[in-house]
């Protein structure tokens, strides 16, 4: 990683170079049988450099490929990009690595299926669940020209229940995901196997003027338009429907809803994002209340906001926003 970020700023201004390693191991459990074992590592490299206050950049799967800096000055000559500054900030530690995680081998993953259809098999032996079991293991570097150069380790360790209709379609879904082991217990189990049974009679309503109750499952495509109406970007732009609206009510005075980066062994909860910057745990919304933007390096400096938001890039180096964890808490 040095010897390669030494070579570009012979060629550039500043520099930065991401690299993240990752391996994944994802199974099922089909109605009891074992299928789709994969496993895969991957290796992603990516260069940011600034030369004449613009910025380029560029991708690869080693860190022995030079070409990356070429093909990120060509960048930098025909792509305009305002020019960032590099994080410098020591970002402090956050629990987000489970060893036991690190550590399942596919047997082991195998045999914590096999426990959930042997808790089925002892509570309604109708009912053969679909297993998915996935565990990801990451290590995330960054050393840039601002002195930052630090690294760190993450776990994530998805489990899915699914239920079957007699017609073989998916009744009952649910899903737990961390940065530690997880696993279902008796009774939310039983709470799934009530879940299909109750599923089974269907009942017509009329049409009728009537409260919506949204599931857990609702949330993530809620949560994905607040999202983009907070965004920095959108918010610059003015395409956002709530550019004007910070301090202003958008909920009922019950919901307040958090960024949380720093939770322990929290879902993509991690020390510092995918450009450098110490992840944060703001508040979104107060009460109802519209208390932040989520807001980036130059976005925030337009906007004489804080820099909040957090960059995890989904797909290898487009720079995509997402909150690490975003949580809706209960009204009391």
């Amino acid at each position: 990683m040095r010897n390669l970020l030494d070579k570009a700023l012979k060629k550039c201004d500043a520099a930065e170079l991401f690299k993240k390693e990752e391996y994944q191991l994802s199974l099922g459990l089909i109605q009891g049988k074992v299928q789709g074992v994969t496993g895969k590592n991957t290796t992603e490299i990516a260069l940011r450099l600034i030369k004449d206050n613009n910025m380029g950049s560029a991708v690869s799967t080693s860190t022995n490929d030079e070409s990356i800096i070429d093909r990120a000055l060509i960048s930098n000559r025909y792509q305009k990009c305002e020019a960032i500054e590099f994080a410098s900030k020591k970002p402090e530690k956050i629990s987000c690595f489970d060893p036991r995680v690190k550590n399942l081998t596919t047997e082991e993953m195998i045999y914590e299926g096999q426990k959930i259809i042997n808790v089925f098999a002892k509570l309604s032996q109708d009912i053969i669940p679909d297993i998915h079991i996935v565990k990801n293991v990451k290590n995330t570097q960054i050393t840039n020209s601002n002195g930052f150069d630090y690294s760190y380790d993450s776990t994530n360790y998805a489990l899915s229940i699914s239920t079957r209709t007699s017609k073989g379609f998916t009744e009952v879904h649910k899903y737990i995901e961390a940065a530690d082991f997880r696993s279902f217990s008796e009774a939310e189990i039983e709470n799934i196997i009530h879940e299909h049974k109750i599923s089974q009679n269907r009942i017509h309503i009329k049409t009728d003027k009537i409260p919506v109750i949204f599931s857990g499952k609702a949330m993530g495509s809620l949560m994905l338009r607040l999202l983009s109406g907070v965004k920095g970007e959108n918010i610059v732009k003015k395409i956002s429907p709530l550019h004007d609206k910070l301090n202003h009510q958008i909920f009922a005075d019950g919901v307040t809803i958090k960024d949380n980066g720093r939770l322990e062994m929290g879902l993509r909860s991690c020390p510092f994002d995918d450009e450098g910057y110490s992840t944060n745990d703001t508040t979104l919304v107060e009460n109802g209340v519209l208390k932040n933007y989520l807001v980036g390096y130059s976005d925030g400096k337009k906007l004489g906001l804080k820099l909040l938001e957090t960059v995890l890039k989904e797909r290898f180096f487009l720079r995509i926003l997402r909150m690490p964890l975003p949580l809706i808490l209960p009204i009391c």
